[in-house]
């Protein structure tokens, strides 16, 4: 089994956070799925996809602030972070009110 290294967790977790994000209106987009995959570079979402699935928002929401600390992200980080959330909500000509209140909600949070 191959060991990650704290960028490729940091990545993975990118990708989670802003799939999870994505799936707030239950609907992903081809434009959200691609800008996920260039942020990211990671080509299966499937998986991630399958993770959020079996846990409920409480539960996304501590694993994502636990790995937020688990891997010492940096305020820049996170700002980043939260940066690439807000373009992505935005990609489909508009803001889904349960993306942005997913993205006002992580941003409480996280910041």
């Amino acid at each position: 089994m191959k060991t990650l290294n704290n960028t490729q967790h940091k990545n993975r977790l990118k990708a989670f956070i802003l799939t999870y994000c994505s799936s707030a209106n239950n609907r992903h987009s081809n434009q959200e799925i691609k800008f996920i995959k260039s942020k990211t570079k990671i080509d299966n979402l499937a998986q991630i996809y399958c993770e959020i699935n079996k846990h409920n928002d409480y539960q996304i929401i501590q694993k994502i602030v636990s790995c937020i600390d688990k891997y010492g992200y940096t305020k820049h980080e996170i700002e980043n972070l939260l940066n690439d959330i807000k373009e992505m909500i935005e990609i489909n000509s508009g803001y889904s009110l349960l993306q942005l209140n997913t993205y006002r909600g992580l941003k409480h949070i996280l910041r």
